[in-house]
């Protein structure tokens, strides 16, 4: 069984504490990612959640830190972008994707490079025009946990938008944090992968397995290479590769021309296999008004 494992961290910038604390938490954050990166070549790569405005807080706070940046990036080891900020596509403008997509792109490049990968790992449901709006943008895929309903029930399928665009879906049915926190213990590490890949596979219409390892503010596992050889070495049940998300998608195009890929249509905005948090595309009407002039300007 392939399984790709894409280290990586979900930021939010502000939540259940106040942006000044997440900031700080941060700076010791990808302080402690440069490290790692610098004493673990065997850790090639790490995702900083699709949004490139976390690399934009960090700097703010250590611009002294900015050559080590572009070092990684350059590398391919931190993977930035392709988001300026990661939406909630159901609260902005068409257009306002766009634009969050062409700020992420020019800071990818004043960096070295960046993800081409449509990830959209937390919003609360995607409208019908997400297909066309990624495909536009030169993204052909959608990686997302929230809004599948039940019609849909592997991880691959394809996702046809409002104008008859269609694009690749690719679900993480366990969220973007299925495998964080692994254990240190060789053992357990390879225990809890095989019940991961249990609750998994039955999913997967292609063989092709995503491991997330990483969750909200949880920092980079410093020795995850070794176990990972480790594990790959004393069992012939599964074969872990450490990965960019880049990587899962190509194997999974390589897979998909053999199997019959169910088709969802228009918006995805169900609760059936993950929770929406629905409230949250209300707000009061002098703040819509306020985003829509914001928008229009």
């Amino acid at each position: 069984m392939e399984v790709i494992l894409v280290p990586h961290t979900h930021w939010d910038r502000e939540w259940y504490l106040p942006h000044a604390e997440f900031s700080l938490m941060l700076v010791k954050f990808i302080d402690r990612l440069l490290d790692i990166l610098e004493i673990e070549p065997d850790f090639s790569c790490f995702m900083l959640d699709g949004q490139t405005i976390a690399l934009e807080d960090y700097l703010s706070l250590k611009p002294e830190a900015s050559p080590r940046i572009e070092q990684y990036v350059g590398q391919g080891r931190i993977i930035i972008g392709p988001w300026y900020v990661l939406p909630d596509e159901v609260l902005v403008s068409g257009e306002a994707h766009i634009r969050n997509f062409l700020i992420g792109r020019s800071i990818c490049q004043r960096y070295g490079g960046g993800m081409k990968t449509g990830y959209l790992p937390d919003s609360f449901g995607h409208p019908s025009q997400i297909p066309q709006i990624l495909r536009g943008l030169g993204m052909d895929e959608m990686i997302f946990w929230r809004g599948l309903g039940p019609d849909i029930t592997v991880s691959e399928f394809y996702w046809d938008g409002f104008d008859g665009t269609r694009i690749l879906g690719l679900n993480m049915p366990l969220s973007y944090g299925v495998g964080a926190c692994l254990p240190r213990d060789i053992d357990e590490f390879v225990d809890r992968i095989s019940k991961k890949l249990a609750d998994l596979e039955p999913m997967s219409g292609t063989g092709v397995i995503l491991l997330m390892n990483g969750v909200d503010h949880v920092a980079p596992e410093r020795n995850l290479p070794d176990r990972i050889r480790r594990a790959n070495s004393q069992q012939d049940r599964f074969r872990l590769v450490l990965a960019p998300l880049s990587e899962y998608v190509d194997r999974v195009r390589r897979r998909i021309a053999d199997v019959d890929l169910p088709v969802a249509t228009g918006e995805l905005r169900s609760g059936y296999r993950a929770y929406l948090l629905g409230g949250t595309v209300s707000t009061r009407m002098y703040l819509k008004q306020a985003n829509y002039h914001v928008e229009y300007l």
